[in-house]
């Protein structure tokens, strides 16, 4: 590796780093807000009983990028979604609630958070934003543990309003309660063997305002939990050899109020095992690895809007309608099982590194059995306009007593939406190729330039697209040695680079 590396485009966050600009909910997403091509929802920052309920990982832009063109990564393993992750809305009949992820780290596990928004590296690919790079602590050779605790409540936050925001009467303050605790420990198995398992517990609380067409005036309270499980273990086979088995599980669950409450999945499962082995000139990484996620739904299977009458006894008198049931249950997960190889080698003070990168992946999604809602409801006994006449509403002879649309002597809702039972599985292969020539020059003994050449070959089964990258970066930078410090301070000078 050359003295003074040059790497533009990328910024790296260290694991002190991390400590110190660790959110308060553990979000590892959040420690990019500084950086000028990385933009967030303009709502990130807002105290709303959404925002502070909501604990999945932030969504932002890179280089302009949509949410979704980000590319993720945990210790080389990729974790995007192929699913629909543009919806956010519970209230979707057809839809749960999606994210670019699939996976929801906690930040107090990573060792390192790199992003790249240029000049990104050949061994990158499926992006048009930027590239996230998370790796998860290493076990330490040394026994040891940590634990911490943190609490953050709207008891103990203050508002300042400005005097012409002020409403009469002002909105109901969001009530909330987040906690968050973690866990870890470094257990060295022998000599050669080290691990760490780690536990991490984030939950937020809120109390939702009264909503009167669902459960009147009671103030009801909503809860999300995250949770990361973390087991590492690495085996220094040999001088040359290294071994190293990681899973990682982030079960996430969060609830949204309905007459009832619904149920919202996300995270997942990662799983790899890596062998890493140095031969006299050259370098060879080949990783197994096994994802899973799940973001499925559960929900009360039929719903109904009916009009506030006697028998809709759990919304007060004034209220316009009354809600009842949900919107069904939808199982929606996704897996994938891939394997990469990396090789390293010098030729004539060139750093060569070829890979390749093969993943087959499940997307299923299902409706597990029919559900409908109705609406609409006309009051038995109304007149109502047909074809220029007026009639009475009434029930017909014979009619369901059980039947939900009827409440006999008050109302009928008229208009009915069924949503089938269905099921569908998609398989789909992706398969990279990638190779990068670098080479670092010093002038003068004070440029250093950095060329570097790439080409990548991207196939994707289901769309049956093939895709080729190429990527040059030319860099130069200048130093300036001070006495006998080889370390010396670096003054950046206009680089380039094209993708």
């Amino acid at each position: 590796m050359p003295l003074y590396p040059v790497d533009s485009g990328r910024t790296i966050f260290t694991e002190s780093a991390i400590s110190v600009l660790i959110p308060g909910f553990g979000d590892p997403n959040l420690l990019f807000e500084t950086l000028p091509n990385v933009q967030y929802d303009g709502n990130q920052d807002r105290i709303t009983n959404s925002t502070v309920q909501d604990l999945s990982p932030s969504q932002f832009s890179i280089a302009g990028g949509r949410v979704y063109d980000n590319q993720f990564i945990i210790n080389g393993v990729g974790i995007n979604s192929v699913m629909d992750s543009v919806s956010r809305n519970p209230n979707n009949f057809n839809e749960v609630i999606g994210h670019p992820q699939t996976i929801y780290l906690e930040a107090s596990l990573l060792e390192q958070a790199a992003i790249y928004d240029s000049n990104i590296p050949v061994e990158f690919g499926g992006f048009t934003g930027g590239v996230v790079d998370f790796r998860v602590r290493s076990p330490q050779p040394k026994f040891g543990f940590s634990t911490s605790y943190s609490r953050t409540s709207s008891a103990w936050t203050q508002y300042k309003v400005n005097d012409i925001n002020r409403t009469d009467p002002m909105p109901m303050r969001p009530e909330f309660v987040q906690d968050r605790f973690d866990l870890r420990f470094d257990v060295p198995l022998s000599a050669s063997v080290t691990s760490l398992f780690a536990y991490t517990r984030s939950t937020a609380t809120v109390r939702k305002a009264p909503d009167q067409s669902l459960f009147g005036d009671d103030i009801r309270g909503s809860t999300s939990t995250r949770e990361n499980y973390l087991a590492k273990i690495r085996w220094e086979v040999s001088a040359d050899t290294r071994l190293t088995f990681q899973t990682l599980w982030t079960p996430y669950e969060q609830e949204f109020l309905r007459f009832n409450t619904d149920l919202f999945k996300g995270g997942g499962t990662s799983s790899f095992i890596e062998l890493d082995h140095v031969f006299d000139h050259s370098e060879l990484t080949v990783r197994l690895y096994l994802n899973t996620s799940d973001t499925s739904r559960t929900s009360d299977p039929f719903f109904f809007i009916y009009l506030n009458t006697e028998s809709t006894d759990w919304v007060p008198d004034d209220a316009r309608s009354a809600h009842f049931g949900g919107f069904g249950n939808l199982d929606v997960t996704q897996r994938d099982v891939g394997l990469d190889i990396t090789q390293r080698f010098m030729i004539n003070a060139f750093d060569f590194r070829l890979g390749m990168q093969a993943a087959r992946i499940r997307a299923y999604r299902s409706r597990p059995e029919d559900n409908f809602s109705a609406r609409n409801g006309v009051r038995l006994g109304d007149f109502i306009s047909a074809d220029g006449s007026e009639l009475r509403v009434r029930l017909a002879d014979g009619f369901d007593p059980n039947d939900p649309t009827i409440i006999p002597g008050e109302q009928i809702l008229t208009q009915r939406t069924d949503y089938l039972a269905h099921e569908a599985n998609v398989y789909l292969t992706t398969f990279a190729l990638w190779g990068e020539a670098s080479k670092d020059v010093f002038l003068l003994n004070r440029l250093e330039t950095t060329l570097r050449w790439g080409l990548r070959y991207d196939y994707d089964a289901f769309l049956g697209n093939h895709n080729f990258g190429p990527r040059l970066f030319h860099g130069v930078q200048a130093t300036v040695k001070h006495g006998t410090d080889a370390r010396g301070q670096s003054l950046l000078l206009p680089q380039h680079g094209c993708l």
